[in-house]
């Protein structure tokens, strides 16, 4: 990562390098694997958009400060902050780090990684899942972030749903594996990249 950060233009979803346009880990995935939204209401995306994003401002919160006042919060976000309560008592994480960019200057990539936490004495890369059903790209996120942020500990992802007997999963990753699987999918999607520019 170079000593300048990146900046993000939330409402596009763009990052940018000291003016120079940046792709996004979530660009490259859209393009590798493709997901099908047909026929799903534009609302119900939005809806499910916002309810994610709640959880985890709610979740930052939580870890940072020991607790959580939801007031007049949505039912199903505070549903799955009840989920994200077991999580925390099952694994009592220490929050290290949230909302992080990284970037690689030099590929032109940049991301934004969920969390750094400390379980167990190990420092742990977590992302936040709160979709109704897992996702294949999920793997070659978390190598994403992993590979931009140098990151060769343990990673994993925080999937929470009410469905779920203990209201969360916990997806492990092998760090090294997906970090070599991101690597195989950035240079697959710059192939595609050149053939659609020819």
């Amino acid at each position: 990562m170079s000593a300048v950060a990146p900046v993000l233009d939330h409402d596009i979803h763009q990052y940018t390098l000291e003016g120079k346009p940046l792709t996004s880990v979530s660009r490259v995935l859209d393009a590798i694997i493709k997901k099908s939204f047909e026929g799903v209401d534009p609302e119900i995306l939005r809806n499910a958009a916002e309810r994610g994003k709640l959880v985890e401002a709610h979740a930052t919160v939580w870890m940072s400060t020991g607790g959580v006042v939801a007031v007049n919060e949505r039912t199903d976000v505070l549903e799955r902050l009840e989920c994200f309560g077991r999580f925390m008592d099952h694994k009592k994480p220490k929050l290290l780090s949230a909302q992080q960019l990284v970037w690689d200057a030099e590929q032109g990539i940049a991301g934004m990684l969920d969390f750094i936490l400390e379980i167990d004495r190990s420092e742990w890369l977590v992302d936040m899942k709160v979709t109704a059903q897992p996702e294949a790209s999920w793997a070659l996120q978390v190598g994403a972030y992993c590979e931009l942020s140098r990151h060769s500990g343990p990673s994993a992802v925080l999937h929470i749903n009410p469905k779920y007997k203990e209201g969360y999963i916990w997806r492990v990753y092998d760090t090294a594996a997906v970090k070599r699987q991101w690597r195989a999918a950035l240079a697959w999607f710059k192939v595609l990249t050149e053939l659609k520019a020819e």
